[in-house]
């Protein structure tokens, strides 16, 4: 008996992935291909990869896969794009590409920005949001091109996400979702359109409307596979491409976090903590919740920007010795996991704040470390860097929490930082919360089956979608007296960290001439 299958194509940070997913959330077949170079050989700073490259590894995913489902083709009813977020591409008349897509890794900032009008500057100087509205425009990827390379800008006639561009070279079709297209953008979230070119938003992004893709709404037919698609899948019949959403986005959705009684947490390159609520929540003030790809509804997230990145960041300085003694990252970190498990909470008086890279609402913020002791080994660092990420996921939640109606009651984690058992209890005993782990590590790829399931009618909502497709495999639930330890520091230290190192970040930051 033949079930109907989802084809699900992923763009992530170190790989593409094609998976198809049943409606029980079982992935049928999987196959996986890693960038090889991940990015261009660039100066520090700059993170730039060809789209076409991309999409070069997208095929060779779904190459690979075709030699697991010759016999289940027939039973694929529609694809899915997920990819990550706020990378531009810029097009021309065409829509060849013009250059190397700008990643969200990327640090390069403009300077030489035209100014806002003034009645703008002094509304934002009024609500204190000058600052950050000075970052958002300094790392818009189209102001630094347009100052840098003025040339491929006045070429630039379409300028889109990585999402968008996937899109298009599958079906042809310049078109996207606004759940997709997270980042420098001028998106109105809230009303999930673009933003009219009288609001005041629009002018800190200031982007020509002729630029913009068409939108439409998650479930919604952006398209129909290429022939040559087909070809390499060896389908007969047309198989329509639905508009989904972002890769944090459609983890929310595999993660099983549908509503504000539960907390997403991704633990990856970028970590972030996300809320999903019929109700438009901004985390702050000027950064938006995100039009989620469960219609209806929005993600209010706060992010950690480098994450379980900085854990790579340890491996790589840190771990050079131990490196030479496994076979993978994977016994690697297990080995890290048991250097750790018995090092008390708070790392015996060694507290981080992970800013190895900017954060919106605090763009001066540079990483910390304090608390150095003699008693301290490369392996303390290593617990407070997962401690620090969790304390500043912790204070996100909160803040969003205020804002929201209902609270949170558990914590779904995702991301390569999910396989560790040790890093999940952690999490559980920093946030006073049961934390479930879900049975795949693919979970993007899941919330993108689940709104492909409910694009052809498999489901009548998304309760009964999550029912079927969602599940968990542990949950660990918080120790009383290490959370007492955790709140004693998070309290007395970690919350004071920022206030009181703020004007210091700044002169750092002189040394170096970073200036924002």
């Amino acid at each position: 008996m033949s079930n109907d299958l989802i084809l699900c194509l992923d763009l992530g940070t170190q790989s593409a992935r094609a998976s198809l997913i049943d409606e029980h959330g079982e992935i049928v077949a999987l196959s996986k291909e890693k960038y090889d170079p991940l990015y261009l050989d660039n100066e520090p700073g700059v993170c730039e990869q060809n789209p076409d490259t991309y999409f070069e590894y997208i095929v060779k995913a779904i190459k690979s896969i075709k030699q697991k489902i010759v016999d289940l083709v027939d039973d694929i009813k529609g694809c899915v794009v997920t990819t990550f977020r706020d990378t531009a591409v810029f097009l021309d008349k065409d829509n060849k590409v013009l250059r190397p897509c700008i990643l969200w890794l990327d640090q390069r900032i403009a300077t030489d920005i035209k100014p806002l009008p003034l009645y703008q500057k002094f509304l934002f100087k009024m609500v204190g949001m000058s600052s950050f509205v000075r970052f958002q425009r300094m790392k818009t990827a189209a102001h630094w091109v347009k100052q840098y390379q003025r040339d491929i800008y006045d070429k630039t006639k379409k300028y889109v996400n990585i999402s968008t561009y996937i899109n298009y070279c599958l079906t042809g079709n310049l078109t996207d979702t606004v759940a997709s297209i997270v980042g420098h953008y001028p998106i109105d979230y809230k009303k999930a359109s673009w933003y009219s070119k009288h609001s005041i938003k629009s002018k800190v992004f200031d982007i020509d409307k002729s630029t913009y893709c068409e939108l439409k709404k998650p479930g919604e037919i952006i398209g129909y596979l290429k022939p040559e698609i087909l070809s390499m899948l060896g389908a007969t019949k047309p198989i329509p491409l639905f508009g989904s959403g972002s890769d944090k986005s459609l983890e929310c959705l595999g993660n099983g976090c549908i509503d504000s009684s539960l907390a997403s947490i991704s633990y990856g390159t970028a970590s972030t903590v996300a809320i999903t609520s019929k109700k438009y929540v901004e985390p702050s003030p000027f950064l938006p919740a995100y039009t989620s790809a469960q219609n209806g509804s929005y993600n209010s997230e706060l992010q950690v920007y480098r994450g379980f990145w900085m854990l790579n960041w340890f491996k790589n300085e840190c771990c050079k010795d131990e490196t030479k003694d496994f076979k993978s990252d994977h016994e690697l970190f297990d080995y890290l996991d048991e250097k750790i498990k018995d090092i008390p909470p708070g790392s015996e008086g060694l507290v981080l704040q992970p800013y190895w890279g900017p954060c919106l609402e605090r763009p001066n913020a540079r990483g910390s470390i304090v608390g150095f002791s003699e008693r301290h080994t490369k392996y303390h660092i290593f617990r407070a860097i997962i401690e620090g990420i969790g304390f500043a996921l912790r204070e996100g939640m909160e803040r969003i929490e205020k804002k929201e109606p209902g609270k949170v009651n558990a914590l779904v984690v995702s991301g390569g930082g999910s396989h560790s058992n040790v890093i999940l209890q952690i999490t559980a005993d920093i946030f006073n919360l049961p934390v479930y782990q879900s049975i795949t590590t693919e979970t993007s790829s899941l919330g993108a089956a689940m709104v492909g399931f409910m694009a052809i009618n498999k489901f009548a909502s998304y309760e009964e979608c999550k029912k079927s497709m969602v599940k968990y495999k542990n949950v660990f639930y918080p120790d009383k007296k290490k959370h007492e330890q955790y709140e004693y520091i998070y309290r007395n230290v970690y919350l004071k960290l920022y206030p009181s190192l703020k004007k210091v970040y700044g002169d750092v930051r002189a040394i170096v001439n970073e200036k924002f």
